[in-house]
């Protein structure tokens, strides 16, 4: 296994390397091309010397124009052996020999093997599994809010300008659930006071889960809610499986902005079709 943490132009540093066991990992770190302030980045942040932040052609620029002529899956499998999942299931059926490496995004697909292989690593590395439900935990609703770098998608020319969910959502689900005043509700996210100020300024009082939070602390909080509800976001989808599996009920956004539609499912769990915010609201004006 080989990480670009750059590669999508944000910098996300490889979270899961504490669940790989030895031989798993060839390196941590791939370069990205044209790249060289590589490693001294901000978490979640955009990557302001990225080769796609540039209006001048560009290697990243080729591959960009490549992706929206759908060229990029037949390319990279034919020219290079890569199967480039890209979040769609049906293209595991494509891995046989032939198949030199595998590529994102990730797959929501419920296993019950998978999930006591987690367990195991999750066990081994000492930390909570969210691929299981805790007994005696606490009844409550947990919303996911990204935020990261979308702040920033309408100010720059790459990452499909994907906006922010508009937090009416969130307020619109709560308001088809008989028993939700009767459930704590909580907010994990990439920002959680802004998270928790903007879910406020439509009528949901949402606590911050105290303590440091980090993306597994999260995942795991989030898989033990009774409901969970997610944005357009790997961990939505990660935490929505997880809550799926310990026996409880989620909501995800259909689709993105940009158009992308999930071509997966999970049981217990319900679509709706997502308001984003307009470029003119407050929180991409915020540093």
């Amino acid at each position: 296994m080989t990480y670009y943490p750059e590669a999508t132009g944000t910098y996300w540093p490889l979270e899961i390397e504490f669940l790989l066991e030895p031989g798993e990992l060839r390196t941590t770190r791939g370069k990205v091309r044209g790249l060289k302030n590589s490693g001294n980045q901000e978490i979640g942040k955009i990557v302001k010397d990225h080769p796609l932040q540039s209006r001048a052609f560009s290697y990243e620029h080729i591959l960009k124009l490549i992706r929206k002529l759908r060229l990029e899956f037949p390319m990279r499998y034919i020219l290079q052996r890569e199967l480039a999942i890209e979040a769609n299931p049906r293209r595991l059926r494509f891995f046989n020999s032939w198949t030199k490496s595998i590529s994102g995004g990730f797959t929501p697909i419920y296993s019950l093997e998978t999930f006591a292989e987690m367990n195991r690593r999750f066990d081994s590395a000492g930390k909570k599994s969210p691929f299981r439900k805790e007994i005696g935990t606490e009844k409550y609703i947990c919303i996911h809010y990204r935020i990261g770098d979308k702040r920033t998608n309408f100010r720059t020319n790459f990452n499909d300008h994907d906006g922010i969910i508009d937090p009416k959502n969130f307020a619109n689900i709560l308001g088809m659930i008989d028993d939700a005043n009767e459930l704590s509700t909580y907010v994990i996210s990439d920002e959680p006071i802004v998270a928790s100020r903007m879910l406020r300024e439509v009528g949901i009082q949402a606590e911050v889960f105290p303590g440091d939070s980090d993306i597994w602390r999260d995942v795991y909080l989030a898989s033990q809610a009774q409901i969970f509800i997610g944005s357009w976001s790997q961990v939505s989808q990660l935490a929505a499986l997880c809550v799926s599996g310990n026996g409880g009920k989620s909501f995800l956004p259909l689709s993105s902005q940009n158009g992308r539609v999930a071509k997966w499912k999970i049981a217990q769990n319900e679509w709706f079709i997502p308001i984003i915010l307009e470029p003119s609201h407050w929180i991409y004006q915020a540093p």
